[in-house]
């Protein structure tokens, strides 16, 4: 078995604050807003009759002002790229961890929430979304995008199409608790047409791979609450930043499973003379899917023991049909779970 993920690098994208502004406060924001649009610092536009949008993206800042139906309050919701704001941006690359990256970002927020004639106080907001990406090269990216649309997901997921719409090159499933997504970097930098990237960025990405962990409010509240992350903005993103690597390889576990992937033949052959596990893999084989053949174990009441007999012998359900699978991409079997590979 050899290594599928190198250079491997965790850290945030993009993250989402939420906090509750009064009548007066929302109005003077929007007014501020309007003032910086004007002076051509951001553009602010009104996206309907209860909402106000600003966007900054040199600064890779983005506002969304909300009125509420009792047209008492307000909702405002700041979504910030962290390398971008603090000055370290290229188009290749994650935010920094380091304690002096953070506090610097932490001023950059307040400093921007200052400017539209409001303090910011941190206590306050809450994160309302929080994407951990993970970031790595490899040669068999594909491979990793045929697992992951196989996979046995939790009913609350529904499987979409990316803006690649290129299903071997990307993969995104989307809940209301939180969105995964895994997608060729360098792909999807061809078919955004920026004009801007360099040399060294189209070098950067050959082979390069982001994976993305996009975090939703009520998931990051447990994940708060299951690792004790409180304190100030700062202490909490370095927190966050602390315990990144283990969050990921956590969530990766419960959605995808702990266990290892092996090829139909070794499936076979681990799990010999057993008739409903040949009948599962008969129907992976014949339906060419993962969780269609699934569904039909379930119909018939067999799923539970399918997954007792595959996590007794370590292994995960999730066998790929041999037809999925090219010979150079066989090698690698068996191919460790998502948490290991994304182990830094």
């Amino acid at each position: 078995m050899y290594k599928l993920c190198d250079d491997v690098h965790i850290s945030f994208h993009t993250m989402e604050l939420r906090t509750e502004l009064s009548y007066a406060s929302g109005q003077l924001v929007i007014n501020k807003l309007y003032e910086k649009a004007a002076r051509k610092k951001g553009l602010a536009y009104r996206e309907n009759a209860l909402s106000v949008r600003y966007a900054c993206p040199s600064k890779g800042i983005q506002l969304k002002i909300w009125q509420c139906s009792n047209l008492a309050k307000y909702l405002a919701y700041l979504i910030v790229n962290p390398r971008k704001i603090i000055g370290d941006f290229t188009h290749i690359g994650l935010m920094r961890l380091d304690y002096p990256a953070i506090e610097l970002l932490e001023e950059e927020i307040a400093t921007f929430w200052r400017e539209l004639g409001a303090p910011f106080d941190f206590k306050s907001w809450t994160f309302s979304r929080l994407d951990i990406a993970c970031q790595f090269h490899t040669h068999f990216g594909k491979l990793l995008v045929k697992l992951l649309r196989n996979q046995l997901l939790p009913t609350s997921f529904t499987v979409l199409q990316t803006s690649q719409r290129n299903r071997m090159r990307s993969f995104y499933a989307k809940s209301r608790e939180e969105n995964i997504q895994l997608y060729d970097k360098r792909f999807k930098m061809e078919r955004d047409g920026y004009t801007q990237y360099t040399d060294r960025d189209w070098e950067e990405a050959e082979n390069l791979w982001r994976f993305e962990l996009q975090l939703h409010s009520s998931r990051i509240r447990q994940i708060e609450r299951e690792h004790g992350i409180t304190g100030s903005f700062a202490e909490q993103v370095a927190m966050w930043g602390a315990r990144s690597a283990s969050i990921l390889a956590d969530e990766c576990d419960r959605l995808f499973g702990s266990h290892y992937y092996i090829t139909m033949h070794d499936a076979r052959k681990q799990l010999t003379d057993d008739t409903i596990i040949n009948e599962y893999l008969n129907l992976i084989t014949q339906e060419n899917s993962v969780p269609k053949a699934w569904n039909k174990m379930k119909e018939q009441g067999k799923h539970l023991y399918i997954k007792k007999r595959f996590f007794e012998a370590g292994i995960n359900p999730v066998v790929l049909p041999d037809a999925l699978i090219a010979n150079r991409e066989r090698c690698h079997f068996p191919i460790p779970p998502f948490s290991k590979l994304f182990t830094v």
